[in-house]
């Protein structure tokens, strides 16, 4: 991971063809300085949030102390993140939320754990923020398209949908479109070779 970090990570600025200055947790709060990869921007009105949430359990093995020690670590990072870009999307009036992460949350739920804190955050900050929310992910390499999310008072969070990419031997892309006027403000097209 820090050679990912080292290589991909440099600066404030994403990759890419036109890069846009980034707002990395590493940066704005000592306690996650090792995060970079924890990072969000806002464009025309959508805050777009990428946090380190991986696969496997959310890397939680317990028979494996030092795993312990990184994912406790790591998701205290992420978990913070999270909460605290719902919070800002709110405040600042954005009108969508896409979040970003490897890991699909549900898989292993209520077996290994490592999730639970993550679907929490998720589902209180889309509750405090009360708009459109994406969660994107990888992971189970099967295009999936819900609404899987529940409120702790157990109701479904109709406003956040997720989006698990084709992946593995589904080698496709999703074009995403964003429309604050739309009746369904996230539009979906899958494309490529199938």
């Amino acid at each position: 991971m820090a050679f990912l970090r080292e290589v991909f990570y440099v600066g404030d600025r994403s990759l890419g063809q036109q890069p846009r200055v980034l707002e990395q947790q590493s940066a704005l709060d000592p306690a996650y300085m090792a995060y970079v990869e924890n990072a969000r921007w806002l464009q025309t009105g959508v805050r777009f949030v990428t946090a380190h949430v991986v696969g496997s359990n959310n890397g939680l093995n317990r028979d494996d102390p030092e795993a312990v020690v990184e994912y406790e670590a790591r998701n205290a990072a992420s978990i913070s993140w999270i909460r605290e870009s719902f919070a800002l999307a709110r405040a600042e009036g954005a009108y969508a939320v896409v979040l970003a992460i490897h890991a699909d949350p549900f898989q292993l739920y209520g077996i290994g754990g490592g999730f639970r804190e993550t679907l929490s955050a998720i589902a209180d900050g889309a509750g405090v923020f009360d708009g459109p929310v994406l969660v994107i992910h990888g992971d189970g390499h099967e295009y999936t398209l819900d609404t899987p999310f529940y409120a702790a008072d157990g109701d479904l969070m109709e406003n956040v949908i997720r989006l698990e990419v084709p992946g593995a031997a589904d080698i496709q892309a999703v074009r995403i479109r964003i429309d604050p006027d739309a009746a369904q403000v996230f539009a979906f097209e899958v494309f490529g070779p199938s």
